[in-house]
């Protein structure tokens, strides 16, 4: 059975001796919830319990580097549940149990190794192992895929946030489809406060259910069906804008949205630009509308979002905080991302003109600014596993905007091809792009060298370290790109000798990472979601016509 939740830097790193118990328990189980349910594998995870002083450690990281961006829990009463389980494990419900460890799990997965190693006196890896077979089976004890218990969809949507870049990417559709499934057993697709549920209740059902939509339409993306389990007739409300301690169990009144920033800022705010998002795409595709007017329509939507998210939301921010600084970086990337994607259809359809081109060139580029400006700003390190897998919307289509606009000879001036190069240096230093085990990651360094070698910086400078990388890297055969996940394969046909053959999608087939990841997205789900609507067959077509404009034009590559 293929691992369905596998960490690179487990990859890198042999147990420890002292995770020998663990691993011989562990080795016969199964290795998805999935499977465990079904199989009615159960197992006492009492052993798996961290001391008081390492079960507080994590929670108090995970409260910190987590929640913040989710909002899934209720602060104030998981510390009291975290702090009593931890003093007495053997009394904690299963449902709780799944918390815990998803709580643990989670936590790890957002720190560093020095502070797992200080901290925790284990490895970040053996600790990953540790607690993601914990949450595993914690979910299989408590026969998750029956359950009507909220806490249990908590710590499993916990768990699929924090395994959303490690998880086999059909697997992962599958699981999202389930908790979808399972917050519809719920009645979390129907708002709280309409079914005469308690103010508490109303707004943790409305958190929960504001999580799940975004996770599942990530994983349809990524697995590139493009399809999400959500009911088409949700009426569940927004979250209101209100801190933890304003709202508890047992309250009898409705909390009153609070003007300013709360607990809710950075989930809020991007639930309002992914819901522009969908009314601007609305606009462009209305029927029978003409194209100019869908733009102006679109564009009237746009510029009334960020007119809400600057009033509602980024002037009570204070970029000292580090939340505040994500949420006005996030929502003003969204508003970016929306203006690119409405002007994408003339690039398409190859009617843009140049300064079209080079508009779309610049808005790119401030996407790529907002990026590097996350990794220079210090205080966000706690956040590091949001930002470093690309967190911005349209960060995909910005990185293939700025190469395909450097390949395009005489479309760039001097200083904007600079410019352009210093960005794409920033981001292979701060994303792990030289991982070449990922597909994606391949075909984006094959685009980036026959950039380099179209249009290279006009400073005499030396070649950056990320082209020489990529030049060694690309020219191997890596062992027959056994380590190579081929499954998902974009093309981006690459002619320069400089980079490896790369198998194209067989005639008469569609690779399913070449389908349409956007075409319908914002129109069915208007909320929260990762709205980055890359459209992979659109930019390797593109890609293919270019870069034969380009050879007309530089004899020389071949």
């Amino acid at each position: 059975m293929q691992r369905m939740f596998d960490d690179e830097e487990e990859d890198q790193e042999e147990p420890e001796k002292d995770d020998v118990a663990f691993e011989a328990v562990a080795g016969g189980l199964y290795s998805d919830p999935l499977t465990g349910a079904f199989m009615g594998a159960e197992q006492n995870l009492l052993g798996f319990h961290p001391s008081r002083d390492e079960a507080m450690f994590l929670w108090q990281t995970h409260a910190e580097n987590v929640e913040p961006l989710c909002k899934v829990l209720h602060i104030p009463s998981v510390a009291e549940m975290v702090s009593g389980a931890s003093r007495q494990p053997e009394t904690v419900s299963r449902a709780d149990e799944c918390l815990l460890f998803a709580i643990y799990h989670f936590a790890v997965y957002s720190t560093t190794e020095d502070d797992c190693s200080k901290a925790l006196g284990q490895s970040r890896a053996t600790l990953l192992r540790r607690f993601r077979f914990a949450t595993r089976q914690a979910l299989v004890n408590v026969s998750f895929l029956k359950t009507t218990n909220m806490t249990v969809l908590q710590a499993l949507v916990l768990f699929l946030l924090s395994s959303r870049h490690s998880c086999d990417a059909h697997t992962y559709w599958i699981l999202t489809g389930v908790a979808v499934r399972i917050g519809q057993r719920l009645g979390l697709h129907r708002d709280g406060e309409l079914l005469g549920l308690p103010p508490f209740e109303v707004q943790m059902r409305r958190r929960l259910f504001y999580q799940i939509l975004p996770i599942d339409g990530f994983a349809g993306q990524m697995s590139g069906t493009g399809i999400s389990a959500v009911p088409d007739d949700w009426d569940t409300k927004k979250p209101l804008n209100v801190n933890d301690h304003q709202i508890w169990p047992g309250m009898t009144e409705q909390p009153e949205s609070q003007k300013g920033a709360t607990d809710m800022i950075f989930c809020l705010a991007r639930s309002t630009v992914g819901n522009s998002f969908g009314k601007a795409k609305r606009s462009m595709k209305r029927p029978g509308t003409d194209p100019s007017t869908g733009f102006k329509e679109a564009e009237l939507v746009i510029d009334a979002a960020e007119a809400d998210v600057e009033e509602m939301f980024i002037r009570y921010c204070d970029i000292i905080n580090p939340l505040h600084f994500l949420t006005v970086g996030s929502a003003r990337a969204g508003i970016i991302a929306m203006r690119i994607q409405i002007r994408l259809p003339k690039i398409k359809d190859r009617t843009a003109t140049d300064a079209e081109r080079r508009e779309v060139f610049h808005l790119a580029l401030k996407i790529m600014d907002t990026d590097t400006a996350a990794y220079a700003h210090e205080s966000l390190r706690r956040y590091m596993w949001h930002i470093k897998p690309f967190f911005l919307w349209g960060s995909w289509d910005s990185l293939i905007l700025i190469l395909t606009s450097l390949c395009r000879p005489g479309l760039l001036s001097t200083a904007e091809t600079d410019a352009a190069w210093k960005r794409m240096e920033e981001v292979y230093n701060n994303h792990d792009l030289l991982n070449l085990k990922r597909a994606l990651h391949i075909a984006f360094g094959r685009l980036a060298l026959r950039a380099w070698a179209a249009n290279p910086p006009t400073r005499s400078l030396p070649e950056p370290n990320f082209i020489i990388s990529l030049c060694s890297l690309l020219k191997v055969n890596l062992a027959g790109r056994s380590g190579v996940d081929n499954t998902n394969l974009v093309d981006f046909s690459a002619k320069m000798d400089t980079m490896i053959p790369v198998c194209p999608v067989p005639s008469g087939e569609t690779d399913p990472l070449f389908v349409s990841l956007s075409n319908d997205f914002g129109d069915g789900f208007e909320h929260d979601f990762n709205l980055d609507s890359t459209d992979w067959m659109f930019w390797d077509q593109l890609i293919r016509e270019d870069q034969a404009q380009g050879d007309q034009h530089q004899p020389g590559i071949s």
